[in-house]
């Protein structure tokens, strides 16, 4: 028998896949102890297609400037720990979308990248909510 657990955020039961207990993981967290707005976040969407394929992010945050929604977080989850390919992955994803930040995720941990001039920073945790957007309005 399927297991099954209930997204807060789609608000609908989602099959209990590995990576699908490390996404609702990170959204309890990121809603209940972080400070995100459960409806400034977006789940499973198409980012467009790339050679034939429909690619799809996991989790969009969005910040809200005077009366528009901007991108301000992409994550991308992994079952299990996350390669270059992953990283990869998210930041190929991100080029259509242009989030400031970018995150990778994994059942044991998160890293947070951005660009600070023509590097790229990070660091091995989630910000808040609040931080992001602070951090956002220095950039």
């Amino acid at each position: 028998m399927k297991s099954y657990l209930y997204d807060p955020v789609r608000q609908q039961r989602v099959a209990a896949r590995p990576e699908e207990l490390v996404r609702q993981n990170l959204l309890e967290r990121m809603i209940g102890s972080l400070g995100f707005p459960r409806g400034l976040i977006a789940v499973e969407r198409s980012v467009g297609s790339h050679l034939g394929s429909d690619r799809r992010f996991d989790l969009l945050c969005y910040a809200v400037q005077g009366s528009m929604l901007r991108p301000l977080l992409m994550i991308e989850c992994k079952a299990a720990m996350w390669d270059e390919k992953a990283q990869s992955q998210v930041f190929g994803y991100n080029e259509s979308v242009a989030a400031p930040f970018v995150a990778l995720a994994c059942e044991s941990a998160v890293k947070t990248f951005w660009r600070e001039g023509k590097r790229i920073a990070s660091a091995p945790f989630l910000p808040s909510y609040a931080q992001l957007v602070e951090k956002l309005c220095l950039l």
